[in-house]
Order: structure tokens, then C-alpha cells, then sequence
């Protein structure tokens, strides 16, 4: 069941606990209307990924990873099925044990983006504000995500 967090310290004390032993499930919006607290909280989001991710390569629930931060505009305006063939990409490296979550951002172009990830079971993490949040394709994903909340949503930055 998805849950939301309200403050980054909550996040912290609790997102490892409820995900540590499914790294594969890691799936969560960092939403705010600010880019920069949203870039802030990314790198407490990737610190505490990369600590479930650590436990389970000792656990050897895993071989190996990559938090990685990716920002769809640089990568350019990637109709769907590029996005699908990046998650794809992403995706393919489960195979050999090595489990990369990406942390998204700048996904206005490719907002079916959290419903490919989710079906392909796949982790990531998207850094949207309220208007992409709300505009993701097929609503009933943003329920499958939990959801780091930055700062108030609508509020002044």
C-alpha cells in the first residue's frame, strides 16, 4: 500500500524499514512545485536508496547498482516508445543481478512514463510538480507509488 510522507525526516526514519527487503519495489513521486527542494530532497531520496541497496547486495538479494539521476531534457523529447525503450534499457540489466533506479525528473513530455515503469515492475523515482503529478497517464498509477512530499504542494517556494 503506498504511503506518503510529509516531511523529509519521516521519509528518512521510515522509507528503508517499509522497502529494505524489496529493492525491486522501490517506487516513489518527490513532488513539490520547486525544482531546487525537489533536487534537494532527490539527494536525500538517492542517499537512502542507496543504503536499502547496499543492505541487499549484502544480502546478495543483488549483484550490483546504480542510483541515477536522469533528467528527460537532456536526454531530449523522447516520444513514448523511446521512453519505453530507455526503461527497457534500464530493465534489461535485472538479468545480470544489478538493479539501476532511476530518479526522473523533467517528465512533462513522457508522462506515461510511471505506468511503463510500474508495469514492467521496475523501480524508479519520478520529481514532479502538482501539474505533472496530476496529469500522469492513467491515474490509477499514481497509486502505486508512495509520495515524498517537499514542501506544500500550490504553497509559495
Amino acid at each position: 500500500m503506498p504511503y506518503r510522507f510529509d516531511t523529509l525526516e519521516e521519509f528518512e526514519d521510515s522509507f528503508a524499514f517499509m522497502h529494505g527487503d524489496k529493492p525491486r519495489g522501490l517506487r516513489l513521486f518527490v513532488l513539490g512545485d520547486s525544482e531546487n527542494k525537489r533536487l534537494e530532497a532527490c539527494q536525500v531520496v538517492k542517499r537512502v536508496i542507496e543504503g536499502i541497496l547496499d543492505s541487499a547486495k549484502q544480502s546478495k538479494l543483488i549483484k550490483g547498482y546504480d542510483v541515477m539521476p536522469v533528467d528527460l531534457l537532456d536526454v531530449g523529447s523522447l516520444p513514448a516508445r523511446s521512453a519505453s525503450y530507455l526503461v527497457c534499457t534500464i530493465g534489461s540489466r535485472l538479468d545480470t543481478g544489478h538493479l539501476i533506479v532511476p530518479i526522473f525528473r523533467n517528465i512533462q513530455n513522457n508522462l506515461g512514463l510511471p505506468q511503463i515503469v510500474f508495469d514492467m515492475g521496475l523501480p524508479a523515482v519520478f520529481s514532479v510538480n502538482q501539474e505533472e503529478y496530476w496529469n500522469v497517464r492513467n491515474p490509477s498509477k499514481r497509486d502505486c507509488y508512495d509520495v515524498l512530499m517537499v514542501e506544500d504542494v500550490g504553497g509559495s517556494e
